[in-house]
């Protein structure tokens, strides 16, 4: 059987090393670039649901005089469905971006919003190290696409220019 090679315009990365975790996207796909920056919309919006649900929980629990661990089972466990829920939603949106199942590589089934040790969520430590990387892709297309765009139109230009009569009246393609 013969193979195609060629170049699609698809990058690539590895998360921590790990071959079985690689996340592709084409920074050239305009479905792909939109979608981008929508899922940079939703993020603002997505952290700004996150810091209600905790403040609302946190101020519950301080207004209350409980510790943590005297916080009722009924308002630790809504709390907890609604940051469950939150983070379901970013695991679509993320496999929306990429039209893939992304979130199941990216976070290995943890939800989203889960702390980590460090402080902070696991989503933003990946989304902090990701987003650079998808945006850097997109600018430099988007460097290239104009470059291909003034070669195509100053190919154009020549070759009108070769074609265009001696001696006919002015007729000259501006692009």
């Amino acid at each position: 059987m013969k193979k195609l090679n060629f170049n699609d315009g698809w990058q690539e990365i590895m998360i921590n090393n790990d071959p079985n975790r690689v996340i592709r996207w084409n920074p050239a796909d305009v479905g792909f670039v939109e979608r981008f920056f929508g899922f940079m919309e939703f993020t603002k919006k997505f952290r700004t649901q996150l810091e209600s649900i905790l403040a609302k929980y946190t101020m519950a629990q301080s207004n209350s005089g409980l510790s943590l661990e005297d916080f009722t089972n009924i308002e630790r466990n809504t709390m907890i469905r609604e940051l469950y829920n939150l983070g379901e939603q970013l695991n679509g949106e993320l496999d929306r971006l990429f039209n893939a199942p992304v979130s199941k590589v990216a976070f290995l089934g943890v939800n989203p919003v889960s702390p980590i040790n460090e402080g902070g969520f696991l989503f933003g430590n990946f989304l902090n190290a990701l987003t650079p990387i998808i945006r850097d892709s997109i600018q430099a297309n988007d460097t290239s696409l104009e470059n291909h765009h003034l070669e195509t139109i100053n190919s154009f230009k020549e070759q009108t220019e070769k074609k265009k009569p001696k001696n006919s009246p002015a007729c000259e393609v501006s692009l």
